[in-house]
């Protein structure tokens, strides 16, 4: 791991922990086993260095996600598999995850980062447009529709972690999130 990735890792790791704020740039060097300098190096300033978290966090569930999304053609037996997988997912990067729930609407993220994190979620995009043209999904504003249940998957993931509910419990959830968007 090179040292950006360590000073990343670093901050996303004490930004969940102790927060941003608390989070002072040489705290994250200290973390990352780099000198404080290199923080500023790479990203200029902290605003910047969070930015790039929030983006890798963005990409990196992303991509994991894909992997379950080996189709576009929606279908209910479909979206039921790929919001399995993604729990799983999520739960193998819940400091990830924990990162998102925290911050993606804070002040800390701009308003650029926002749309930029977006782009990774192309193929979720076409998956649920796909959903409403086959008339499984309510007619709803893409990026609603998206950041919904962008939303409700962080919230899902943080719930699980915390309480360690019964099967039950987390079937009682999906369809909690399968009635939100589904008509």
């Amino acid at each position: 791991m090179g040292k950006k990735d360590k000073i990343l890792q670093a901050a996303l790791h004490l930004f969940v922990k102790k927060g941003i704020d608390a989070s002072s740039t040489s705290k994250i060097a200290k973390q990352a086993g780099v000198a404080s300098g290199l923080i500023f190096h790479h990203f200029g300033n902290k605003e910047n260095l969070v930015n790039e978290v929030f983006l890798k966090a963005k990409s990196d569930i992303a991509e994991a996600l894909k992997k379950g999304f080996n189709t576009k053609e929606f279908s209910e037996a479909g979206f039921k598999k790929i919001w399995k997988f993604s729990i799983n997912i999520g739960l193998q990067h819940i400091i990830t995850i924990r990162f998102l729930h925290q911050y993606s609407y804070s002040r800390f993220i701009s308003s650029k980062g926002r749309k930029k994190g977006k782009l990774f979620f192309e193929i979720h995009r076409a998956f649920y447009k796909n959903g409403i043209q086959k008339g499984f999904l309510k007619d709803l504003n893409m990026d609603f529709l998206t950041e919904q249940i962008f939303e409700q998957y962080l919230f899902t993931l943080i719930y699980i972690d915390e309480n360690k509910p019964s099967k039950v419990v987390i079937q009682n959830m999906y369809m909690i999130y399968r009635d939100m968007i589904f008509k």
